[in-house]
């Protein structure tokens, strides 16, 4: 009788770390807008957080609580992640094209999306990981992941 072992997968790049049973995250505390975030996740091998579960979005704040401080705004409470309805206002799905309400997780903060103007890229809350919907062009911190 053969065993096979394995350890964890390879990782996406530097500084991800693993959280088990979801993936690898990397939190970066460098602003930058939608698109520039989900390119430089790309590069990594990775993509913008996709959130499946509310245990998952919660998992988050474990690197949010290594940055108390990233700006001096309302931004230092958001990050960007792999949502839009960038292809038709009101329609969330995922960088993979996948609606929104087939991810396993859809918690909007408030009155969240609210469609303002050219609000078409999805960001989390920091304290309860809840979604909003912002301006692409906002430059806010991100977090990129690598599944397992």
């Amino acid at each position: 009788m053969v065993t096979t072992v394995r350890g964890p997968p390879n990782r996406a790049g530097p500084f991800y770390e693993l959280i088990p049973g979801l993936g690898y995250y990397k939190f970066h505390s460098e602003v930058k807008n939608w698109y520039e975030a989900r390119q430089i996740c790309a590069q990594e091998g990775a993509h913008l957080l996709i959130a499946n579960s509310p245990e998952e979005a919660k998992s988050m704040s474990v690197f949010w609580a290594r940055h108390p401080k990233i700006t001096n705004d309302i931004r230092n409470d958001w990050a960007h992640i792999g949502i839009h309805d960038l292809n038709q206002e009101g329609k969330w799905v995922t960088i993979f094209d996948k609606p929104l309400n087939t991810t396993g997780y859809m918690k909007w903060l408030g009155n969240e999306p609210n469609g303002g103007t050219h609000e078409d890229c999805g960001d989390i809350n920091r304290f309860n990981g809840q979604l909003a919907d912002v301006v692409c062009t906002l430059e806010l911190p991100f977090i990129c992941e690598h599944e397992l």
